[in-house]
């Protein structure tokens, strides 16, 4: 995904990757990840022989490219808690159009939370008949469970040190450092996070891999931080869960 006029800004948090920006253009591809697309400007998106022009939800690995003039561009983890939402609302099928009919485009700053930036995105949900609420702790830890509560703010020294080495991100050492079971913990995370613990873990690395290149790290020293074997891995990773670059990520 590249763009020749202005760099788009990106948000990335744990199931979720947001960009806005102008002059988005990406070859045929596919990705891991559900895309929902809400034009601001001309949009010539190709899926199954069709061109679309209109906000729209694309299934996870279906191949498609997009020119985007301006617009609105959301990845969603399809085993998150907003994923099966959404493909609940797809039933089996890989496109649907939404009607969003505010076409407002709203001004924000790179440093505006994800909270900040989905509320932004209201019209969508509206579209979907979700809420917010129906998908994301808008009070972040204050009612979870004490066990996973913990859990998230020792992996959160990820971003402020070191990151927590790949041996101790396996479910069993975790789920005996918190003196549950395995099946218990697991259950546990997917109903306190709304999302499955190895999918989360596997987004968790890829912020952490990326918040490593922005402190001046190589991809080869983020790759290796991260749990990845090599720099040519975490490429690849990142690449199939989002369709573009892990460089062109950490660079916006």
């Amino acid at each position: 995904m590249s763009n020749s006029s202005s760099v788009p800004k990106l948000w990335l948090d744990t199931g979720l990757l947001i960009i806005f920006g102008s002059s988005i253009d990406a070859q045929e591809h596919s990705h891991n990840a559900i895309q929902i697309i809400w034009p601001m400007g001309h949009q010539s998106l190709l899926l199954n022989g069709a061109e679309y022009d209109s906000a729209c939800i694309i299934a996870a690995g279906q191949a498609h490219s997009l020119t985007l003039e301006l617009g609105w561009i959301i990845l969603i983890e399809p085993q998150s808690k907003l994923g099966e939402l959404i493909n609940r609302g797809l039933a089996g099928s890989s496109f649907k159009r939404l009607d969003v009919t505010n076409q407002v485009q709203v001004s924000l700053g790179q440093e505006a939370d994800i909270t900040t930036v989905l509320a932004a995105l209201q019209p969508i949900w509206e579209s979907l008949n979700l809420h917010l609420s129906d998908f994301i702790h808008t009070h972040k830890y204050a009612n979870m469970d004490s066990r996973i509560a913990q859990l998230q703010a020792h992996l959160n020294h990820c971003f402020d040190g070191e990151c927590l080495k790949p041996e101790a991100w396996k479910a069993e050492s975790i789920a005996q450092d918190l003196a549950l079971s395995e099946s218990r913990f697991l259950h546990l995370f997917k109903q306190e996070m709304s999302i499955p613990w190895r999918p989360y873990l596997l987004w968790r690395r890829l912020l952490c891999a990326v918040n490593s290149m922005q402190k001046g790290r190589s991809a080869t020293e983020a790759a290796h931080i991260a749990g990845f074997s090599d720099s040519a891995h975490l490429s690849r990773t990142f690449k199939k869960m989002f369709g573009l670059s892990i460089r062109q990520a950490s660079k916006r």
